[in-house]
C-alpha cells in the first residue's frame, strides 16, 4: 500500500497544463484517434500496444461519463476535453501508477524465486520507494508500463529456468511480446530470455527457443499490427528513434553514457546506498553462478551495455534497470541473512531511506501548484480577453492559456499549408462557443521558428514586439535549456520591472538542484529541499504601445 500511495500522491501534477510532463499528449491524442475509429496510429516512434490499451481505457471513461450524466454525447465529451483535458490524463496516469505498483509484486515474485521469502520482501521494499521508478509511475508515458511487462515476463521465464515445462514459457513469451510492443527497447532483454529457456531442464531446448521467439513475435505484432501493415511508417518512426538515441538530444554532450547513468541517473534514481549494494550483489551473483542468476545478470548487464552506448541519456531510459537491481540486492541480502526476516527488512528500509526522503520531497512538489498554473490563473483573472501575449522559451514552460478564434483559424490554415490534417484545430473551430473567454492572441518567440507558422516569430527587440501589437510578454528562466530567452531581449528587459513574477522558491534555490538536462521536466531528481513549487521562474511584463 505504501508503494501505491507514493505513486498516487501528486498524480494531478501540472494539470490542466498538458505539457507539464513531456510526451503525455502524444499518447492521449493517438489513443483518442484510435477510439474514434482511426486504428492506424500513424505514429511509430513507439510501438502501439499502449495506445490501444489507453483507447480502451478512454472508452470506459467515456461510458462512465455518459452513465453519470456528465456528458450526453460524443460531441459534448470532446468539448469537455477541449475545455479541460485533466480527466483523461488522470485516467492514463492512474493506469501507469497501478502498473508501477504491480511491478513491486513482480519484484516480490522474482525475489522469492531467487532468494526465498526474505529475498521477496527485501526486493519489494527496495523498489517501493526507489525514486526513479516512483517518479515516472506518476505519468502517462510508456517507460513504467514497458518495465512492468518486462518484469512479469522475466518472472515467468526464470520459473521456467528452474522447473521447465511449457506453461511458464508460453506466459513469459507472451508477456515479452507485450513488453516489446509497448517500447522497442524491451527487445534488449531478449538475450536474457533466450538464456532462461536454454538453461531450463527441458530436453527440447531448440523447440522451446523457437516457441519463445514465435510467441513473443506474434504478441508483439498483435499489440502493434500496423508495424506489419504500414511498414514504411514503422521504418520512418523507428529509424528516427534509433538515430535520436545515437546522435543525442538537443546537442548536449553528457560524456560517457555508462558513467553518466551510474554517477547521476542511478545514483539519484536509487540512492547511493542501494546503488553500491546492487553493484556488490552483481559480483556475488556472478560468483554464485546459478542458472537463474545468470539470467538476471544478462538482463541487467545487457540492457546497461546498450543504454550507456548512445548519446541520448534520459533518466527514464534507466527505469528498467531499477527493479532488476532491487531484485539482485534482495537476493544477496537473503543469502547473507538466511532466515532473518526482521533484520533483512530493517536493512532494506535503511538502504532505501535516502531515496525515500527524496521521494517524499518530490511528491510534495508534484502535489503543489506550480508556477505555470499560478501564472495562468493570474493572466485569466487580470488580462483582458483578446490581448496579444508573447511567450518566450519552450511551450513546456508556458502557462496554459486558451487561444483566440483568430489564432485557431490561422494555426489551422498554416497546418493545412504544411500538409498536416489539423484535426484538433478543426474540432476547436467547429465547436460552438469555443473558445470561452478569456482567450488570447498568442505569439511564441523562438530564435529558430519552424517555417509556415504565423504565430511563431523570431523577434528579439521590444520595439519589434510593440510594432506587432504585443500587449503582454511572459518570460521564463530556469537552469534547463528549454526555458531559454534571447540575450538581446533579456538585456532590454533588464530596464523593465515585471508586473508580477512566479518563482519556484527563494533566489538561487535551483543552483543546487539536479535536473535531467535533456528533459523538459521542471522538477529536480535531487536537491528539492527548500523549493516551494515546480516550474520555471515566470515574469509577466506589460508593454506600452509603440
Amino acid at each position: 500500500m505504501a508503494g501505491l500511495a507514493l505513486r498516487l500522491w501528486g498524480l494531478d501534477f501540472g494539470l490542466p497544463h498538458t505539457g507539464a510532463r513531456p510526451d503525455e499528449s502524444i499518447l492521449v491524442h493517438r489513443a483518442l484517434a484510435i477510439a474514434g475509429g482511426q486504428l492506424n496510429p500513424q505514429f511509430f516512434n513507439y510501438p502501439s500496444f499502449h495506445f490501444y490499451l489507453l483507447s480502451g481505457l478512454f472508452g470506459f471513461y467515456y461510458l462512465l461519463a455518459q452513465l453519470s450524466g456528465v456528458v450526453d454525447s460524443t460531441q459534448a465529451f470532446l468539448v469537455q476535453f477541449l475545455l479541460d483535458p485533466s480527466g483523461l490524463y488522470l485516467a492514463g496516469r492512474l493506469l501507469t501508477a497501478l502498473m508501477g505498483t504491480a511491478t513491486i509484486a513482480c519484484c516480490w515474485h522474482l525475489g522469492r524465486v531467487l532468494g526465498g521469502p526474505v529475498g521477496a520482501s527485501a526486493s519489494a521494499i527496495l523498489l517501493c520507494s526507489a525514486l526513479l521508478h516512483v517518479r515516472d509511475s506518476h505519468f502517462l508515458t510508456v517507460d513504467v508500463p514497458a518495465t512492468f511487462w518486462v518484469m512479469a515476463s522475466l518472472s515467468a521465464l526464470i520459473v521456467h529456468t528452474r522447473r521447465g515445462g511449457r506453461a511458464h514459457l508460453l506466459l513469459g513469451a507472451s508477456l515479452a511480446g507485450l513488453a516489446m510492443s509497448t517500447k522497442y527497447n524491451a527487445a534488449l532483454f531478449l538475450p536474457a530470455m533466450i538464456l532462461a529457456v536454454w538453461r531450463s531442464p527441458n530436453v527440447e531446448r531448440r523447440r522451446d527457443l523457437l516457441l519463445l521467439l514465435s510467441v513473443s513475435g506474434f504478441t508483439f505484432l498483435l499489440g502493434s499490427p500496423f508495424i506489419a501493415l504500414d511498414p514504411g511508417g514503422f521504418w520512418q518512426g523507428f529509424l528516427f528513434e534509433w538515430q535520436h538515441f545515437g546522435r543525442g538530444h538537443g546537442g548536449l554532450d553528457l560524456g560517457n553514457g555508462w558513467f553518466h547513468h551510474l554517477s547521476f541517473t542511478l545514483r539519484h534514481g536509487m540512492g547511493l546506498p542501494l546503488l553500491l549494494a546492487s553493484l556488490f550483489s552483481l559480483v556475488w551473483l556472478l560468483r554464485r553462478r546459478r542458472a537463474e542468476d545468470l539470467v538476471l545478470l544478462t538482463a541487467i548487464l545487457g540492457y546497461f551495455a546498450v543504454a550507456g552506448a548512445g548519446e541520448s541519456l534520459f533518466l527514464r531510459y534507466a527505469i528498467p534497470l531499477v527493479p532488476l537491481l532491487c531484485v539482485a540486492t534482495g537476493t544477496w541480502l537473503a543469502n547473507l541473512l538466511r532466515n532473518q526476516m526482521g533484520v533483512a527488512v530493517a536493512i532494506s528500509m535503511a538502504m532505501i531511506l535516502p531515496s525515500t526522503l527524496q521521494v517524499i520531497q518530490h511528491d510534495r512538489l508534484l502535489a503543489t501548484e506550480d508556477t505555470r498554473q499560478l501564472a495562468s490563473k493570474w493572466i485569466e483573472a487580470r488580462i483582458p480577453s483578446g490581448s496579444r501575449i508573447a511567450l518566450t522559451g519552450s511551450d513546456y514552460g508556458h502557462p496554459r492559456l486558451r487561444p483566440s478564434k483568430l489564432w485557431l483559424q490561422q494555426r489551422w490554415e498554416d497546418a493545412r499549408s504544411n500538409g498536416q490534417a489539423g484535426r484538433r484545430l478543426r474540432l476547436a473551430l467547429d465547436t460552438p462557443g469555443y473558445p470561452p473567454k478569456p482567450a488570447f492572441d498568442l505569439v511564441e518567440l523562438q530564435l529558430q521558428p519552424p517555417p509556415g507558422l504565423r504565430s511563431v516569430l523570431d523577434l528579439e527587440h521590444l520595439a519589434q514586439l510593440r510594432a506587432e501589437g504585443v500587449d503582454w510578454l511572459v518570460t521564463q528562466s530556469h537552469p534547463l535549456a528549454y526555458a531559454g530567452i534571447s540575450s538581446v531581449l533579456a538585456e532590454e528587459l533588464a530596464s523593465l520591472q515585471p508586473v508580477v513574477e512566479f518563482s519556484p522558491g527563494p533566489p538561487g534555490i535551483l543552483a543546487d538542484a539536479a535536473f535531467d538536462p535533456l528533459d523538459a521536466y521542471f522538477v529536480p531528481i535531487a536537491g528539492q529541499s527548500g523549493m516551494h513549487r515546480p516550474g520555471p521562474h515566470l515574469r509577466i511584463y506589460q508593454l506600452d504601445p509603440p
